[in-house]
């Protein structure tokens, strides 16, 4: 039994290999520190174009599906651990910090991809948003 460094530890989940690492990896803490673990996927909408004739993506489906399968993802890496499902919809980097603040998480676990300099150009990085603005530690984590 390990001191009790963590008491509540959130993992950002987009279902990519590099997130189940960094989920495998929270559990592994959560276990090791007896913390609680909250696992956090955020669905960010489409946006519907009315004029265009191209829908938009339903994000209370959107929810519940990712939902659904964030259980099952908990289930098959860590059957019968006890954690929290959250799913938002919004900004991934924002949702994540909003939970992490909400449940006073002292760790937050993110998976990182390897993105080119014009992805982070133009669409930022939820990880290195995770770093600058969260206001606990935060463990990034490469598959």
């Amino acid at each position: 039994m390990g001191a009790r460094v963590f008491g509540h530890i959130v993992v950002a989940v987009d279902f990519s290999d590099s997130s189940q690492a960094a989920l495998t990896l929270g559990i592994e803490l959560a276990r090791r520190y007896e913390a609680k673990l909250t696992a956090v996927h955020v669905v960010e909408p489409v946006p519907t174009y009315a004029d265009s004739g191209i829908p938009g993506l339903d994000a209370d489906i959107e929810r519940e599906a990712a939902y659904g399968y964030l259980k099952g993802l908990l289930e098959r890496l860590a059957p019968g651990f006890v954690a929290e499902e959250v799913v938002l919809v919004g900004h991934a980097a924002t949702g994540v910090l909003q939970v992490a603040a909400n449940v006073h998480a002292d760790l937050i676990v993110a998976g990182v991809h390897g993105r080119n300099a014009m992805d982070l150009l133009f669409f930022g990085s939820t990880a290195n948003r995770l770093v600058r603005e969260a206001s606990c530690s935060v463990l990034t984590v490469k598959d």
